[in-house]
Formats: structure tokens, sequence, C-alpha cells
């Protein structure tokens, strides 16, 4: 006599995550139809407005421009760029090519979420990289009261304002199978 499930393709992971989220006791006390449950879809994101990103006909140079520089008349007030460098030293940009115009729509995430099931809701990772000179464009005129989220070269980059009046913008490096914060800017490419 053979065994059918119409659950076999679950991994034995998946059951214990699904237990897990509702608790051990809700699980039995399902199954025994002593509890019932309601699936409410929740918002990922809230959208927040969209920015566009000038051309720019000439190179520009990530070195140069990702500096330590928090002076009053700095182009883009800097705290800390180790984010940046141990990019570099992932990926090996030193220079970008000029750039066309650049649509970017920025999303706050409504809970905390890892970076799957943001790229489920926006689209694949591809499609949502940006350049870094774009992050720093952005930077510019970009609120300092958000932790911004980018993708740029299969990496999550972070940019939060550290250091109060006279401080900058400080960059961190995750991998892109990490989580994000409620609260955090997702900023990405507009893809037509």
């Amino acid at each position: 006599m053979a065994i059918t499930s119409k659950y076999l393709d679950w991994t034995r992971g998946q059951v214990e995550a699904l237990i897990n989220v509702i608790g051990e006791k809700n699980a039995k006390k399902l199954i025994a139809g002593e509890v019932t449950v309601t699936i409410e879809e929740t918002a990922l994101l809230d959208f927040v407005g969209t920015t566009t990103i000038p051309a720019a006909t000439e190179l520009f140079d990530v070195i140069r421009k990702f500096v330590v520089n928090t002076a009053p008349d700095a182009e883009l007030p800097i705290y800390s760029v180790e984010g940046i460098k141990i990019l570099l030293n992932q990926v090996y940009v030193y220079v970008e090519s000029p750039a066309s115009e650049t649509r970017l729509c920025q999303q706050k995430l409504v809970g905390a979420s890892l970076d799957r099931a943001i790229f489920k809701t926006l689209g694949r990772l591809g499609r949502l990289q940006v350049s870094l000179r774009t992050i720093y464009e952005f930077l510019k005129t970009a609120s300092r009261e958000h932790t911004y989220i980018f993708y740029s070269y299969g990496w999550a980059i972070y940019a939060c304002w550290s250091g109060g009046g006279d401080g900058g913008w400080n960059f961190g490096l995750d991998s892109v199978e990490s989580g994000r914060s409620s609260g955090d800017v997702i900023v990405y490419r507009k893809v037509s």
C-alpha cells in the first residue's frame, strides 16, 4: 500500500518553522479542531515617494567621493565609510561610468523583513540595484531621519545619519540574505 500526501514537498524545516510561528500548543489545538486560524495579509511596504537623479557625463571616482568629511561645507557629509570600503574590497569597483537619468522609488518597511520578501514584493535584485553614484547623489538631499537601504553590486548598503547636527552619513554593508528593520526606507531603481 502506497502512502500519499499532498505535502510531501514540504521540508522538515518548513514544517518546524510553521509550528514555531503559531506555537506548538496552538498547532496541536488547531489539529484537534479546538481553535481556528484566520490569515490576514499585511502590507510589507508603504510608498514614500520618488526622486530623480540627473544624468552625469563624467566618471564617478568612488574612492575620492566616499571619504570621511563632516565639515559644514562638505558636498556630502560622511561620518564613516566602513561599509563602502568592505564593498570595494569585494567587487573591485573604484570608478563608475557616466550615467543616464535615474528614477528612484522609496518605500518604508511597515515591519521587519528579510530581503527575499522585499524582492518578492518589488522585483528581482538585478532590477532594484543602484550605482554608488546614485546613492551619493540621493543622500545629498535625503532626510536624515531614516535609515536607507540600497541594493548595489549584489550587496545591501545601508546609510544612516550619525553624529547629530555636525555629523554625517554612516555606511554599512550586509549580504542580501539579511533582515531589515521596521521603518527602514528601501531605495531602488524605478524600472518601467
